[in-house]
């Protein structure tokens, strides 16, 4: 944490926000802010707040089959629960974490293109499951609330099954998958 020696690293802007440049995609930072009081006179720091920055879309086709990662997820792709992980043995993402969703890396897509999004999914085996699948559209960090366009739902399942799904955005931009639990 700074101290009051600390130099800051934006200087001298005016108002309640400053755009930091320079940062790495996919990457977790910690910052604190101060205000200047003016005459040589400080605030203390408050913080951390922490931000991750998110990672420049990819384009068509965008393929991630999990293989190689042992519980972590992919680089650019997120969860609402750390209980999402990868299984190195097989190349699987998993949860079960009920009610928390995970999300693909943002990938470009143009309004009026019909796109086709394809998935296996099973249950553990201890029993069934349900998963919605959502896509939408944001220059931020996907969350369950702007990614709402319903496409799928798969109720009471338990054996592995393909799923195929065609969907067609009325927008260019960056759009996002979420699984649902």
């Amino acid at each position: 944490a700074p101290n009051g020696n600390t130099t800051p690293q934006i200087v001298n802007n005016v108002g309640t926000t400053a755009t930091v440049t320079g940062l790495a995609n996919s990457t977790t930072y910690y910052m604190w802010v101060r205000s200047n009081c003016g005459g040589g006179d400080y605030s203390a720091w408050a913080g951390p707040v922490t931000v991750t920055t998110i990672c420049p879309p990819t384009t068509v086709t965008y393929f991630e089959n999990f293989n190689g990662l042992n519980l972590v997820l992919p680089t650019c792709t997120s969860a609402t629960s750390t209980a999402w992980q990868t299984n190195i043995t097989n190349g699987n993402l998993f949860t079960n974490a009920e009610g928390t969703t995970f999300f693909t890396r943002g990938v470009t897509l143009t309004a009026g293109q019909p796109y086709r999004l394809s998935y296996d999914y099973s249950s553990n085996g201890n029993g069934t499951a349900d998963m919605a699948v959502a896509y939408g559209m944001t220059n931020f960090a996907p969350t369950p609330s702007n990614i709402t366009t319903g496409i799928a739902y798969h109720t009471e399942f338990s054996n592995i099954q393909l799923n195929i799904v065609n969907f067609t955005p009325l927008v260019t931009g960056t759009y996002y998958i979420g699984f649902t639990l």
